[in-house]
């Protein structure tokens, strides 16, 4: 009688029931490693856009983080399931159940670019879990929602977050972008970070301001917020004058870079090319080379303040120059969690003096490198907090979900095992 208990308490729970059992029992964030595994827990990550969840699929989110954790990336692949070519059945009903599928089936295609979804790989889903009560329980809450790409914070999904939708997100929902009247409580913010296009910046790589080449340099699309082109042209301006900034002197420690280095495109583009061609966006390579050369980047908004730009400056030593007027959609203070931690990028209220800032800066290259310090300490704090509160929440969630699943699940167990439903495979 035992071990037919052991066997339907390990069926339910993915067939790793003592390690769960730890992990409830355990939900600091500094606890040992469990024996025998490099990581406390493994998540996989499901996704459409593998842009908009860089920091779950690069090695920063456990670098920042506790090292208990591995994110294992997934491209979700469902929203292709009727896209024309007939798939096997087998295809089609392992697709249809990835955890984006049921929203993407429930709420409309619109859902693929703002949704993704983390549950732990140990407990998959399977054929036998049905389709219409994990969209009503939300995949007896092992799934936990991520919502990206919401850059105007359009509340597309007010519904699951209060309930309305009878479909209630249990939490805890991580989130890019902060926006005041969101995060907090079942929210969880999560920022953008690099792009996962972006190598991880070694120390050895990182340069003293006076070593760098470019004073300043300012590479975007130009469709994503008008005040970029007003920046642009004022740039231009600038450097078509040779006076503006006085030119360094060798072997005299009184002035920083003079030139500035300035690409910009007409519109956004998705994928990135690799090597340089006129009118298109600077390859990842160059851009991140220009990065480690520059003494300040200039970040104007895009669609959202907060842009990925911001994070790879910081990483690469580069002093971020942010506008911090700039509004995005509903999005209420989006500058809240950098301006509550003190980050100590140049702040400015427009870009309308932006070339005068530069001027005084460049003339007082000890400030700028006490800057410098602050900035790498800055992100690397900034990020090591953010990637604990995440497997913080991670932790607690699992732990109650556990503890609810142990009093509902075997019951569950013992009806599908009479029924005969129990077919094996997990996605």
């Amino acid at each position: 009688l035992l071990l037919l208990l052991y066997g339907l308490l390990s069926s339910c729970f993915g067939g790793n029931f003592t390690t769960n059992r730890r992990l409830a029992a355990r939900t600091d964030e500094s606890g040992p490693k469990v024996r025998g595994s490099p990581f406390d827990q493994r998540l996989s990550i499901y996704f459409s856009n593998p842009r908009a969840v860089s920091f779950l699929l690069t090695s920063r989110a456990r670098a920042f983080g506790s090292g208990h954790f591995e994110w294992v990336p997934i491209l979700d692949g469902a929203k292709l399931a009727t896209s024309g070519a007939v798939k096997p059945p087998a295809a089609r009903w392992m697709s249809s159940l990835f955890p984006r599928h049921i929203y993407l089936t429930a709420r409309d295609q619109a859902m693929n670019r703002f949704v993704a979804f983390a549950m732990p790989t140990s407990l998959a889903l399977r054929k036998l879990d049905g389709y219409a009560p994990l969209w009503r329980t939300t995949h007896d809450r092992r799934v936990l929602p991520m919502l990206v790409a919401d850059e105007y914070c359009d509340a597309v999904f007010s519904g699951e977050l209060s309930g309305n939708l009878g479909a209630r997100w249990h939490g805890p929902v991580l989130r890019n972008y902060w926006d005041d009247s969101t995060v907090g409580g079942l929210v969880k913010y999560v920022p953008l970070g690099p792009r996962f296009e972006f190598p991880v910046v070694k120390a050895s790589e990182l340069k003293p301001p006076a070593a760098r080449k470019f004073l300043f340099n300012m590479m975007a699309s130009l469709d994503t917020n008008s005040a970029r082109q007003a920046l642009a042209d004022s740039l231009r301006r600038i450097m078509a004058s040779p006076d503006f900034f006085p030119k360094s002197r060798g072997g005299i420690w009184g002035l920083l870079p003079s030139r500035g280095y300035l690409h910009t495109t007409d519109t956004w583009q998705k994928a990135l090319p690799t090597e340089m061609v006129e009118g298109q966006a600077v390859p990842t390579k160059a851009y991140r080379d220009v990065l480690l050369d520059s003494v300040f980047t200039l970040c104007p908004s895009g669609h959202n303040p907060e842009t990925f730009r911001v994070f790879e400056a910081c990483e690469a030593g580069s002093i971020p120059v942010v506008d911090f007027s700039t509004k995005a959609g509903a999005c209420v203070n989006p500058w809240r969690p950098f301006v509550e931690s003190n980050a100590p990028f140049i702040w400015v209220r427009d870009w309308s003096d932006v070339g005068t800032l530069l001027a005084v800066l460049q003339r007082d290259p000890a400030r700028v490198a006490r800057i410098q310090a602050d900035v790498k300490r800055w992100y690397v704090g900034f990020m090591s907090t953010s990637a604990r509160q995440v497997e913080t929440s991670v932790r607690s969630h699992l732990a109650q979900w556990l503890v609810e699943a142990q009093s509902m699940g075997l019951q569950s167990a013992v009806e599908r095992g009479r029924s005969g439903s129990d077919l094996p495979g997990a996605v």
